[in-house]
């Protein structure tokens, strides 16, 4: 018995942080790789949309062919698969600085010089549709690049995108629509997740400090002692589901904690409803699983403490069980917001239905600032 009265849960919460962590690594991970993404741009070969984001680490790089009417660079470039000797060749267009500041130079001189190598000219820009200029050209000097006449069909090689050269753009430039939800959708599962694992967390904290609290009065206060032998006598009422007794004189509940105070001393009683979200539940099993409201029970003791207790998801009827055998032992305590004498209740206590009192339940903390809080969570 001793053993349920003071079980912390900590396995619980240990489980329930661990699930978040993993929650947490995953979409960091992938916000991480989205960023990277943005910030290195997918490889050309893998892409696959007008208007991505790409690299390309150029081994081969032909003469300039062609230039449009603002002196932009039309010219071909090829790379290779990872680990492998094939290539894949694209059209590339690029303005004359760029040209200058890229490394294209060493990289022509390379392709058109026997023995001479260079490393691979790493280059992003995007993938787009190119002008009819740009087509006809390309297809004219393709075979000569390749060094192979019998080409009739050039696109069939180079594809129906160039890849228009760019630099000095900031990393969310590069994200599309598409990759700015995903992005949010994975950094707000880490603000969920990173603020739920804070507040089970810091919830722990408070409960092993309420324990702990409550194990000393456990070896201390004489009430306790009184309070538990009284937990073995025939009349006391017991509330598995909420882990309650009602004894002729005391409440013990321990639910969170060992909690014994005397009936008699309950000056105030209310119902109060807590709302919560749960994101380990909601991604187990579904959104609707992730909202949770708890109803309570709350006693304001006459040493100005409130004890919450009786914690359920559907508490209608036991709620009415427990306030039932309240009353008739303390007729002088005040039910809910309004403050409703518990005598003005004393004849429907057969049939009581605590719904129907007004103010009994509700979701604001009325008793905060006016009373102590060493019992609750």
């Amino acid at each position: 018995m001793e053993k349920q009265m003071f079980k912390t849960g900590k396995a619980l919460t240990i489980l329930r942080v661990s699930f978040l962590v993993l929650i947490m690594a995953a979409a960091g991970g992938f916000s991480l790789w989205l960023i990277k993404l943005a910030i290195s741009g997918e490889n050309i070969i893998s892409a696959d949309s007008f208007g991505d984001y790409v690299y390309i680490d150029a081994k081969y790089a032909s003469q300039p062919f062609g230039e449009d009417d603002e002196g932009n660079q039309y010219l071909f470039l090829s790379t290779a698969e990872k680990d492998s000797d094939i290539l894949h060749d694209y059209m590339f267009r690029i303005s004359k600085e760029g040209f200058e500041k890229s490394g294209l130079k060493d990289l022509i001189d390379a392709t058109y010089s026997e023995g001479k190598t260079v490393p691979p000219v790493h280059l992003n820009g995007y993938l787009q549709v190119p002008s009819d200029d740009f087509i006809a050209l390309a297809g004219e000097y393709y075979s000569a690049y390749v060094g192979d006449d019998a080409i009739t069909d050039p696109f069939q090689y180079l594809g129906n995108a160039y890849l228009e050269y760019s630099t000095g753009e900031k990393f969310w430039q590069h994200l599309d629509i598409k990759s700015w939800l995903l992005l949010a959708g994975f950094l707000a599962f880490f603000g969920a997740g990173l603020f739920e694992a804070i507040r089970i967390l810091k919830r722990q904290v408070k409960k092993d400090r309420k324990i702990a609290m409550c194990r000393q009065l456990y070896a201390n206060d004489p009430e306790y002692a009184r309070g538990l032998e009284e937990i073995n006598l025939p009349e006391t009422l017991f509330v598995k589901q909420c882990k309650c007794y009602i004894t002729p004189n005391y409440v013990v509940s321990y639910q969170e904690g060992l909690e014994v105070f005397r009936i008699d001393q309950i000056q105030e009683l209310y119902g109060y409803d807590q709302s919560s979200s749960n994101l380990s539940m909601g991604l187990l099993f579904g959104f609707f699983a992730s909202h949770q409201t708890y109803h309570y029970l709350v006693a304001i003791t006459s040493d100005n403490e409130a004890h919450m207790f009786a914690s359920l998801m559907n508490a209608g009827k036991i709620h009415n069980q427990i306030v039932s055998r309240l009353l008739p032992r303390n007729m002088n305590m005040l039910l809910g917001r309004n403050s409703i004498p518990g005598y003005t209740l004393e004849r429907e206590l057969e049939a009581l239905n605590m719904v129907r009192v007004p103010g009994f339940y509700g979701s604001s903390d009325v008793w905060k600032g006016r009373v102590g809080e060493s019992f609750l969570l």
